[in-house]
């Protein structure tokens, strides 16, 4: 994984120039990202994001075209000072806030996100514009009183039409959607099934005879997201074991400290799966005294355009 506003700083580091961010389905970016003040900037393309938690676009006057479908993390989409905004796709992620009262240009919306079951009422405001298209929505909510629960009942074959259509879309046939649900898989859950059909590489019988597995596999993929290295679900939040244990054993020289006993502390933490690795002092920069500790002194520094916090031990302490 890459560190987003990394990824995007060292990618298009000329903002005048740039005209088109994209970003490679293959580099899965992570955490947040802020992409502003790209005064000639008039697509973005980030989809596929397994990673991406939070993103702000903010001050591209000529922005017109904005794709973020399938970030299955992302929460929060802030679009602020775009106003020349056309297009705007961002389905198939776990949105919670979007306020587009300022793209008044905006010709084509498809959110398609999935609300969470625990949303009981639902409300939207169509006073400002009366051509707003969210009359709509405000039209069909209306006779339930703005409840969402109430709406979902009244047009429950209509909400498995649309979820069907994207299950035909992954090559599922009728009869094998409908054996797919049997076992516990929900129409939502398209993803999911593609992911086991195809990467895992297991059927409707595996599931049946690995109830417990099956539902481990579910609750991974569904917290945690997949390992980008192996495809399969990570087993904490951004980790894969697996991997991260691969990756300390083809990569020694990441755990030379030149210490026995950290290296020794390194090598059985990495055993375990964590994403442990020695880091020399001389590759940090900016490096601030923040205050002194009972076994050492605390800095705050840079390493590789992140900010950290670490500890120097003090040799008379024992450290």
């Amino acid at each position: 994984m890459v560190n987003a506003q990394n990824w995007l700083d060292n990618k298009y580091p000329n903002k005048q120039e740039t005209k088109e961010i994209k970003a490679n389905d293959s580099k899965q970016l992570n955490g947040s990202l802020t992409i502003a003040d790209y005064p000639n900037l008039e697509i973005i393309h980030i989809p596929d994001q397994k990673n991406l938690t939070q993103l702000q676009i903010i001050n591209n006057e000529k922005l017109e075209i904005l794709d973020v479908t399938n970030n299955c993390r992302l929460t929060n989409l802030n679009v602020q000072n775009c106003l020349s905004l056309k297009k705007l796709y961002c389905w198939d992620n776990k949105l919670t806030n979007l306020d587009l009262s300022q793209n008044l240009n905006l010709e084509e919306l498809i959110i398609r996100n999935y609300l969470p079951k625990s949303i009981k009422v639902f409300k939207r405001s169509a006073d400002k514009r009366k051509e707003a298209k969210c009359r709509i929505i405000e039209e069909q909510l209306a006779p339930y009183k703005n409840r969402l629960e109430s709406w979902r009942k009244a047009n429950k074959e209509a909400l498995k039409k649309v979820q069907k259509e994207t299950w035909r879309k992954k090559g599922f046939s009728e009869e094998e959607i409908k054996n797919w649900t049997d076992v516990g898989i929900e129409l939502v859950d398209h993803d999911f099934a593609d992911w086991l059909r195809n990467i895992k590489k297991v059927d409707v019988e595996w599931i049946l005879n690995n109830e417990e597995d099956f539902k481990n596999l579910k609750e991974s993929y569904k917290n945690y997201g997949l390992c980008e290295e192996c495809q399969q679900p990570n087993t904490e939040i951004y980790l894969c074991q697996p991997c991260a244990f691969r990756y300390s054993q083809q990569n020694p020289e990441k755990r030379i400290s030149g210490n026995p006993k950290i290296d020794q502390f390194i090598r059985r933490l990495q055993s375990d799966g964590k994403q442990l690795e020695w880091i020399p002092y001389e590759q940090f920069t900016d490096i601030e005294h923040i205050a002194n500790g009972g076994f050492g002194k605390v800095y705050k520094a840079e390493w590789e355009n992140k900010k950290i916090a670490f500890s120097r031990w003090l040799p008379e302490r024992g450290g």
